[in-house]
Formats: C-alpha cells, structure tokens, sequence
C-alpha cells in the first residue's frame, strides 16, 4: 500500500507524539483541572476524560484527553482556534518539524496498516506560535475500523475522540529545528 506525504507526516506526527509521551517525567490521571503555565495556555474541553498530564525531560508540557464528541467536532476545533487567537498566537503555514509539508488546520483521514488488524484514523492537527516563540501544538484523531471501502468512507465509525495537546518552549522549538539543519523559527 502507497502513503501520500499527508500521511507519512501524519503517521511521523503520531510517532513522535507517542515518543514524546513516553519520555515524560510525571503524570497525574484524573480528572481534575491543574493550573500549569502550560494549562492556562492549553485548552482542556469541558468533558474531557482520563486527562492526562505530563512533561517531558526536554521541558515540553503535554495534555492528553478524550472525549465523546460526533465527528467533525466543531465545537472543539473552533474552541482550540479561539484559544490560539485570545493568546495572539499565529498558526503556523507550515509544520514546524517539516517546512516542507503545509500546516493543517483541516481533517484527514488515511488506513494505518502498521496495526493488525488495520484502523481507519482521522486526524485534524494545528500548531501556533506563541507570542513567547514557543510552539502550541494539537492532535486530534478518531480510530476506527477500517471501512469496506475506504476510498468512499468520509467519517469515523465511532465519537470517541483523542486529543493531544502540546507545548514546546521556544529553546527546544529552536534547538530542535537548527538538530534538524533548518534554520530559524517556525513560520
């Protein structure tokens, strides 16, 4: 099977993030909401469960919740966008680990056959930079099963969805970047 470069990045994304949870420090299940810098700037749902709270060796602070919610789940990404703007924060044009892939404020969906038995995922990603320099990045992906016919399947089987939210301070945005031999802040 043939992957577009949407999807590739889309998988790389997901890995990353699953990388990038396994290295936290601490997290705190549950429910409740905290008050880190990183949640005053991240955006739990009213609704959200198994909220999850962490930060990473490198400094990133990382939310990760569900949520019931009937795709597309308009009500959540125009709350994300409408944190983004109250904090000034500017979306990106392009992904800020990839200059080469456009920023994605829309949904997609591909067949990830890397798991057995296969899933249909649909994922909606945005990143923003803050005023800071830091990076506000969000995943939000429903896993499904595969539809007979993918080719005419549009939505999910299911409304659970999964969101990750991350924040990337401006040092690590830059460090990371310059490790991957691009230059400058995200754009």
């Amino acid at each position: 099977m043939r992957f577009t470069r949407r999807e590739l990045a889309v998988g790389c994304l997901g890995l990353a993030v699953a990388l990038f949870g396994c290295q936290r420090k601490a997290v705190e299940r549950g429910g409740g909401r905290g008050d880190s810098v990183a949640e005053s700037r991240l955006h739990i749902m009213e609704g959200a469960v198994d909220v999850r709270r962490g930060q990473t060796p490198d400094g990133g602070d990382r939310i990760e919740y569900g949520l019931e919610v009937a795709y597309p789940a308009t009500a959540v990404t125009d709350a994300i966008q409408a944190r983004a703007k109250a904090l000034s924060a500017i979306a990106l044009e392009h992904e800020y680990l990839n200059p080469d892939l456009p920023g994605q404020t829309d949904w997609s969906h591909f067949i990830d056959s890397n798991k057995q038995p296969e899933t249909f995922v649909h994922v909606w990603n945005g990143e923003w930079l803050t005023t800071e320099g830091d990076v506000m990045s969000y995943s939000l992906t429903y896993v499904s099963a595969p539809p007979r016919d993918h080719r005419t399947a549009r939505t999910p089987d299911n409304s659970r969805l999964h969101v990750i939210a991350m924040l990337v301070p401006a040092s690590v945005v830059l460090n990371t970047r310059a490790n991957l031999g691009i230059a400058g802040p995200p754009k």
